[in-house]
């Protein structure tokens, strides 16, 4: 099939020690003719593949509301519940959408015959050329819980750099703003978090009218921008969360640490 594949001890999730797991998955995994027993560990995005992990009864009832059960594809029973696979986009982060976990290029399955820990055997209930495109309302919650990983990916960036230079200090503002416009962050919050980050990574900072310039773009942008039905979720952050990225002094700034 050209799967990326790696093993793992017999009964077990977890990889041999001194391995990197799935980060060692090769397409052209020579025989494991060792005589011993071992797991066999699957990228599915290796295969253009995505994969559901069910195992409680609300992730059943969460998969039936998004269609994922609406026709039959390629599907491994496991010990708690079963995998569903689908053709589609790999997701990088592993996202989940609501409690669903998505496994493709950032994570891995097992495959049959390998042998859950608690005893039973991984079984395949349909053929793997079964496997059915993502169905479209589920792909789109799944892009969207990707973009608003990535835009926090990007932000923690910015707030572990040690200083932001005149270069970047603009896009790096907006970033951080928009970031904070998405999860419906109040303006006023994010307009002090993003003023007292100036003052502290920029160098030097930029002038007042111009971070408050940026945060009202950015809030404007965010508000033209069609409204999304729930199924995309929504996850408010709190500025004091953020807040902790930055040094001591920015929370004294704020009003939020004790002085």
């Amino acid at each position: 099939m050209g799967a990326d594949i790696f093993r793992l001890p017999w009964k077990c999730k977890t990889p041999y020690p001194g391995t990197r797991g799935f980060l060692d998955a090769k397409a052209d995994a020579s025989p494991w003719d060792d005589g011993a027993a071992h797991n066999i560990g699957f990228v599915p995005a290796s295969l253009g593949l995505l994969a559901i992990d069910l195992d409680r009864p609300q992730h059943f009832e969460e998969a039936r509301s998004w269609g994922l059960f609406s026709e039959p594809t390629f599907e491994v029973e496991t010990a708690d519940g079963v995998h569903l696979y689908f053709k589609g986009i790999a997701p990088t982060h592993g996202c989940p959408v609501g409690s669903l976990i998505v496994r493709a290029a950032h994570g891995f399955t097992l495959l049959p015959p390998s042998t859950h820990p608690k005893g039973p055997k991984y079984r395949a209930r349909t053929k793997f050329v079964d496997a059915k495109p993502l169905p479209e309302r589920f792909a789109a919650a799944l892009c969207a819980a990707e973009t608003r990983e990535g835009s926090r990916e990007r932000v923690q960036q910015a707030f572990k750099a040690a200083s932001v230079t005149p270069g970047d200090r603009h896009s790096t503002l907006l970033t951080i703003a928009g970031h904070l416009a998405a999860r419906h962050v109040a303006q006023e919050h994010a307009l002090e978090l993003i003023h007292a980050f100036n003052l502290v990574r920029c160098h030097p900072p930029k002038p007042d009218f111009e971070v408050t310039r940026a945060v009202a773009f950015a809030y404007e942008r965010e508000a033209s921008k069609p409204s999304k039905d729930d199924a995309t979720g929504n996850d408010e952050e709190s500025p004091p969360r953020l807040l902790r990225a930055i040094r001591g002094d920015v929370r004294v700034r704020l009003g939020w640490g004790r002085r």
